[in-house]
């Protein structure tokens, strides 16, 4: 699936017909943070810490992208 800039992880999922719950869309609450298994994130979230960003090992979908062209998660 390809996620345009202007979109969201969640948003593009929704369309695609996957059920995704998600509540507050800035990445604050916490609710669709989903794992990372390829790939690197661009964390603009509020809820991960710095540490747990840098980890790499999960993300908010409903505000963060990918850095590169792919990334695969957990869903």
């Amino acid at each position: 699936m390809t996620v345009g800039p202007d979109d969201t992880i969640a948003n593009a999922l929704i369309r695609a017909g996957v059920d995704v719950e998600f509540k507050c869309e800035e990445g604050v609450c916490g609710t669709r943070i989903t794992g990372i298994l390829e790939g690197e994130a661009d964390h603009r979230d509020k809820f991960l810490t710095l540490e747990e960003q840098a980890e790499n090992c999960e993300m908010a979908i409903c505000c963060s992208r990918a850095k590169g062209k792919r990334i695969v998660l957990d869903i």
